[in-house]
Protein backbone atom coordinates (compact mmCIF):
# COMPACT_ATOMS: atom_id res chain seq x y z
CA UNK A 1 0.00 0.00 0.00
CA UNK A 2 3.13 2.41 0.98
CA UNK A 3 4.42 1.80 -2.41
CA UNK A 4 1.17 2.52 -4.07
CA UNK A 5 1.04 5.85 -1.88
CA UNK A 6 4.70 6.98 -3.12
CA UNK A 7 3.98 6.11 -6.53
CA UNK A 8 0.81 8.00 -6.85
CA UNK A 9 1.33 11.35 -5.08
CA UNK A 10 4.22 12.33 -7.36
CA UNK A 11 1.70 11.78 -10.35
CA UNK A 12 -0.69 13.82 -8.75
CA UNK A 13 1.31 16.56 -7.73
CA UNK A 14 2.81 16.70 -11.71
CA UNK A 15 -0.58 16.47 -13.06
CA UNK A 16 -1.73 19.69 -10.79
CA UNK A 17 1.49 21.45 -11.99
CA UNK A 18 1.10 21.03 -15.84
CA UNK A 19 -2.63 22.23 -15.28
CA UNK A 20 -1.51 25.09 -13.12
CA UNK A 21 0.90 26.43 -16.05
CA UNK A 22 -1.55 25.41 -18.91
CA UNK A 23 -3.92 27.63 -17.25
CA UNK A 24 -1.73 30.96 -16.25
CA UNK A 25 -0.51 30.18 -20.16
CA UNK A 26 -4.11 30.84 -21.52
CA UNK A 27 -4.95 33.80 -19.16
CA UNK A 28 -2.16 35.63 -20.85
CA UNK A 29 -2.87 35.42 -23.95
CA UNK A 30 -5.82 38.37 -24.12
CA UNK A 31 -3.58 40.51 -22.16
CA UNK A 32 -0.84 39.91 -24.93
CA UNK A 33 -3.45 40.77 -27.99
CA UNK A 34 -4.39 44.27 -26.02
CA UNK A 35 -0.86 45.08 -25.21
CA UNK A 36 -0.28 45.49 -29.30
CA UNK A 37 -3.18 48.03 -29.72
CA UNK A 38 -0.91 50.80 -28.48
CA UNK A 39 -2.16 54.41 -27.72
CA UNK A 40 -0.98 57.05 -30.49
CA UNK A 41 -2.05 60.82 -30.07
CA UNK A 42 -2.62 63.35 -32.83
CA UNK A 43 -2.36 67.23 -32.32
CA UNK A 44 -4.34 69.60 -34.52
CA UNK A 45 -6.82 72.76 -34.81
CA UNK A 46 -10.82 71.64 -34.23
CA UNK A 47 -12.80 71.49 -37.54
CA UNK A 48 -15.87 70.24 -35.98
CA UNK A 49 -17.39 68.05 -33.44
CA UNK A 50 -20.22 65.92 -32.76
CA UNK A 51 -21.97 63.45 -30.54
CA UNK A 52 -20.36 60.82 -32.71
CA UNK A 53 -17.59 61.98 -34.64
CA UNK A 54 -14.37 64.38 -34.03
CA UNK A 55 -12.55 65.80 -36.74
CA UNK A 56 -9.63 67.92 -36.27
CA UNK A 57 -6.99 69.75 -39.16
CA UNK A 58 -3.27 67.89 -37.81
CA UNK A 59 -0.64 69.21 -40.27
CA UNK A 60 -3.01 69.84 -43.39
CA UNK A 61 -4.74 66.28 -43.07
CA UNK A 62 -7.50 66.03 -41.67
CA UNK A 63 -8.35 63.10 -38.98
CA UNK A 64 -11.78 61.82 -38.19
CA UNK A 65 -12.58 60.03 -34.85
CA UNK A 66 -15.19 58.25 -33.31
CA UNK A 67 -16.29 59.55 -30.01
CA UNK A 68 -18.79 57.14 -27.10
CA UNK A 69 -19.24 57.28 -23.80
CA UNK A 70 -16.02 56.57 -22.64
CA UNK A 71 -14.19 59.23 -24.36
CA UNK A 72 -12.81 61.65 -22.00
CA UNK A 73 -12.53 65.72 -22.43
CA UNK A 74 -9.73 67.59 -20.26
CA UNK A 75 -10.07 71.25 -20.88
CA UNK A 76 -9.86 74.31 -17.92
CA UNK A 77 -13.08 74.14 -16.04
CA UNK A 78 -14.30 70.17 -17.39
CA UNK A 79 -14.01 68.82 -13.98
CA UNK A 80 -16.51 71.71 -12.41
CA UNK A 81 -18.84 71.78 -16.03
CA UNK A 82 -19.12 67.98 -15.72
CA UNK A 83 -20.06 67.68 -12.06
CA UNK A 84 -23.31 70.23 -12.82
CA UNK A 85 -23.69 67.85 -15.80
CA UNK A 86 -23.96 64.79 -13.74
CA UNK A 87 -20.22 63.72 -13.51
CA UNK A 88 -20.97 62.66 -16.94
CA UNK A 89 -19.97 65.70 -19.67
CA UNK A 90 -20.67 65.11 -23.41
CA UNK A 91 -17.08 66.49 -25.37
CA UNK A 92 -19.29 69.02 -27.08
CA UNK A 93 -19.54 70.79 -24.01
CA UNK A 94 -15.84 70.95 -23.72
CA UNK A 95 -14.44 71.10 -27.42
CA UNK A 96 -15.09 73.57 -29.68
CA UNK A 97 -14.43 74.19 -33.42
CA UNK A 98 -11.02 76.07 -33.58
CA UNK A 99 -9.92 74.99 -30.30
CA UNK A 100 -6.02 73.29 -30.29
CA UNK A 101 -6.61 69.85 -29.22
CA UNK A 102 -4.08 66.72 -28.36
CA UNK A 103 -5.97 63.09 -29.29
CA UNK A 104 -5.17 59.95 -27.62
CA UNK A 105 -6.40 57.31 -29.58
CA UNK A 106 -6.74 53.84 -30.65
CA UNK A 107 -7.18 52.05 -33.93
CA UNK A 108 -10.19 49.71 -33.86
CA UNK A 109 -10.56 47.76 -37.16
CA UNK A 110 -9.26 50.90 -38.94
CA UNK A 111 -11.53 53.50 -36.78
CA UNK A 112 -10.08 55.53 -35.11
CA UNK A 113 -11.41 55.67 -31.90
CA UNK A 114 -10.80 59.03 -29.48
CA UNK A 115 -9.71 57.52 -25.56
CA UNK A 116 -9.22 61.23 -24.34
CA UNK A 117 -9.61 64.55 -26.08
CA UNK A 118 -7.31 66.98 -24.21
CA UNK A 119 -7.99 71.02 -25.10
CA UNK A 120 -4.19 72.46 -25.61
CA UNK A 121 -5.48 76.34 -26.87
CA UNK A 122 -8.85 77.76 -26.44
CA UNK A 123 -9.82 79.42 -29.58
CA UNK A 124 -9.68 83.30 -29.67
Amino acid sequence: MRRLLRAAVPVFVLAFVIAGAATSAQSTRPAAKAATSKAMTARGTVKSVGDATLVIDAAGKDMTFTLDGNTKAVARGAGTKAKGMGGRGQVTAFVHAGDTVLVSYHDMGGTMHAAQITVTARKK
